[in-house]
């Protein structure tokens, strides 16, 4: 099991004209697992940040992007030095009425040691929203 962790995060949202807006995003982990590799990590606890854009046009289509899994990860070539490694992430987004379709693909440009991941999900809301915005 996992040890406990506590993720706080911000978000801001900018209109850029009527149509479209760009959000952004910062959290921070803070984790009690004691990981060394963080990009902040002590004996019992590490700090791992998490950037993120969102770029919104009529609330219909999303394109994103983000970075994330900050890490020191140890050298093949000498044990004592540690690079830089993370996970950039990109995404795009249809609302279609109800229907909402995403996709996502983390490790882009592999810059990071792990493959690619392709995420897609499909959601179905059942009840319609409201025109009021009151409600």
């Amino acid at each position: 099991t996992g040890l406990p962790s506590l993720v706080i995060g911000g978000a801001g949202k900018w209109s850029i004209n009527g149509k479209s807006s760009v959000l952004s995003e910062l959290d921070v982990e803070l984790s009690s697992d004691g990981r060394k590799s963080g990009l902040v990590s002590a004996s019992k606890f590490g700090v791992s940040p998490r950037v993120g854009l969102e770029y919104n046009y009529s609330d219909k289509i999303f394109v994103r992007a983000g970075v994330g899994k900050f890490q020191f990860l140890k050298t093949e070539a000498a044990e004592e030095k540690r690079t830089l490694d993370f996970q950039p992430t990109a995404g795009i987004g249809v609302h279609l009425g109800r229907i909402r379709i995403d996709y996502a693909i983390s490790d882009i440009a592999n810059a990071s040691v792990l493959d690619y991941t392709h995420v897609f999900s499909l959601l179905l809301d059942i009840y319609p929203r409201s025109k009021d915005p009151k409600k």
